[in-house]
This record gives structure tokens, sequence and C-alpha cells, in this order.
């Protein structure tokens, strides 16, 4: 006896909220008689594209720390709809496979937790005004094949596990202001087929360990770099498939290059070497009038020169 409220408010609905509901109402004046609705059958949809709790807070996270209310195209995001509704996302049998946002006027920074999307196959975020670290994090993603993050304001070394993306097909990197070595481990990459480090700030010398890479490898540009030195590895004649070459625009000498500079020539469809950064530094002599002096170089020592 007594009123009850006639309405059934069901937040959060999961599974468990499926079912049969019925109603029934009693009066304090009309007594004596007991009034029942037909019954209202429930089911609970979920996401229709299946994708879980932490791979839609990994793009979440993209979303905020990358400025996402002034993208250029968010449709979608942070809506109900389901997340393989959401503009540059695309699912896979509950998994998000693919990540592209290139042109869109992301600012910010990765988030660490894209490490969730453990399915990622692609991720292209070029052409943006991305900047600080590449997250170490997204050496994790073992199905990655293609990670394009051309023409933003990454700064930072590039992250040694990187290494570990064994399923890699292309890494382009191009036109950021990463700087530091070159990881040795990029030579574990075995299923590599492009390499593009160029116009960046990086210094050291090319690994040798790049010559471990797949015959399926056909380019390596580390052009524009600036500082990058030493000797042109020969283990780099083992890529069978190697036609690009592209080392232009750094800090190599005549040393560095000549020991296999023909067998790189007749093997490579684009061997581009020239030119290179001045050498030594500059300096400021004097000589007494009639006096004699020797102007010569440090770096310039081969015996070819």
């Amino acid at each position: 006896p007594g009123a009850t409220n006639k309405d059934l408010v069901i937040a959060n609905a999961t599974a468990v909220d499926a079912g049969v509901y019925h109603f029934t109402a009693t009066n304090n004046i009309v007594t004596g008689l007991t009034l029942e609705r037909n019954p209202i059958n429930l089911t609970v949809e979920g996401d229709t594209c299946g994708v879980s709790d932490a791979q839609k807070q990994a793009l979440i996270d993209l979303y905020n720390s990358t400025d996402g209310a002034n993208w250029t195209d968010n449709t979608n995001w942070l809506t109900d709809a389901p997340v393989c509704d959401w503009y540059g996302v695309a699912v896979v049998n509950g998994k998000v496979v693919s990540i592209s946002l290139s042109l869109n006027n992301l600012k910010g920074t990765l988030p660490t937790s894209l490490n969730s999307l453990t399915s990622l196959s692609s991720l292209y975020l070029q052409n943006n005004l991305l900047e600080g670290n590449i997250p170490q994090e997204i050496g994790e993603l073992s199905s990655l094949r293609f990670l394009i993050l051309h023409s933003n304001n990454f700064s930072g070394s590039i992250p040694p596990q990187l290494g570990n993306l064994t399923s890699l097909l292309d890494l382009i990197l191009y036109s950021n202001n990463l700087t530091g070595p070159i990881p040795s481990e990029l030579g574990q990459l075995s299923s590599l087929r492009d390499l593009n480090l160029f116009r960046n700030n990086l210094s050291g010398t090319i690994p040798s360990e790049l010559g471990n890479l797949s015959g399926t490898l056909f380019r390596i540009n580390v052009s524009q770099n600036q500082y990058l030195s030493g000797k042109i590895p020969s283990s780099l004649l083992n890529l069978s498939g190697l036609q690009i070459l592209r080392y232009n625009n750094n800090s190599f000498v005549f040393s560095d290059i000549e020991d296999d500079f023909d067998s790189f020539s007749s093997k490579l469809q684009t061997y581009a070497y020239a030119p290179q950064a001045k050498v030594d530094e500059t300096e400021t002599v004097s000589v007494t009038e009639n006096g004699s002096i020797t102007l010569s170089s440090t770096a310039l020592t081969s015996a070819n020169n």
C-alpha cells in the first residue's frame, strides 16, 4: 500500500540490468485494486565497436593532451557515438587498429597511455604541431606497422624502445627537432622498409647495426641532420634491397666515405653524399710581414685529398 515512484532510473547500465521489468501500482484511496502494466523487456547493448575501457581512455587521453577541442576535425570524439565512428579511428573485432589524424591541428604531447592500444597497426600523426618526446611506450605496440610522425616539433632523442617494433614497416620521423644518436636498437626492426630521419638534429654515427635489417629495406635517409659523422658502415652493403641512401648535409669527411664509395655508387639507385658541413673550427692566425705560415686542416686527413 502507499504510492511509490513510477520511474526506475538505471544509470550506467550493464549486462546485469537486462531482463523483464514489471510495474504494479496500488492506491490509498481506491483500495482493493492493483493495476499492472505490460512488462518491459530491457536489453543492454554494448558499444557496437566492443572497444575496452582502457582503449577508449587512451583515445580520450590523446584528445585531451593534443587540444582536441581545436582539432580541424574532431567529429564524434568524446560523444556517445561508438569509438569506431570517431574521426580517424578504425576498429576491427573490438580493437583499435588505426589512428589517422594527419593535418588536423593537433597541438601538445602524446600520452604514454597509447601503449593500451595493443592491436594498433597504424599511427599517422604527421603534419601537426606535436611537441615533446616521442613516448618510449610506443615501443610496446608490437602490432605497429606504420609509425608516421614527420613534420611536427618532437624533441629529445629517438627512443631505443622503438627497436622492439619487429612488425614495423615504415619509421618516418623527418622534419622534427630530434637530437642525440640514432639508436643501434633500430637494427632489430626486422620488417623495416623505410627509415626516414632527415632534417632533424641527430648526432653521432650511423649505426653499423642497421646492416642487420632485412632485404625489404629500400631507403635510409639521414640527410640534413648537420651533426652526423664517422665512417659510413660497410655493413649497409649487406642490405640487398637498399636502393636509396642519403646522408648529405651532415659532417662527414672524405675518410669517412671513400673506403666503400665505389661499392655504394654501383649498388644504389640514389646515393646522396654531398654537400657536407665545413670542417674544423674558425681560426684567426697571424704571420709577420715577409714571414711564412702553413695553413691546414686537422679534419681533412685522407691520403687521397
